[in-house]
């Protein structure tokens, strides 16, 4: 969102078409796109949250060695 002095929040998306690489310029929130270079029809999906291995991840492995 962009911030400005506006009445309304500005809602600006940059989508990148799987198929031909043309970046498209969305003020929608939907997900659904159509290319208007190559005509082909997709969805803008989030990507997932990457993690740092096990050092920062929620999941903790159980230890190999007993150091006590």
């Amino acid at each position: 969102m962009d911030k400005g002095n506006h009445t309304w929040d500005l809602y600006v998306r940059y989508v990148r078409c799987p198929q031909c690489g043309y970046i498209l310029e969305s003020r929608q929130r939907t997900a659904d796109f159509t290319c208007p270079r190559c005509n082909s029809l997709f969805k803008d999906e989030k990507r997932k949250k990457q993690t740092f291995g096990p050092l920062l991840d929620d999941k903790h492995q159980p230890s190999e060695i007993d150091w006590s």
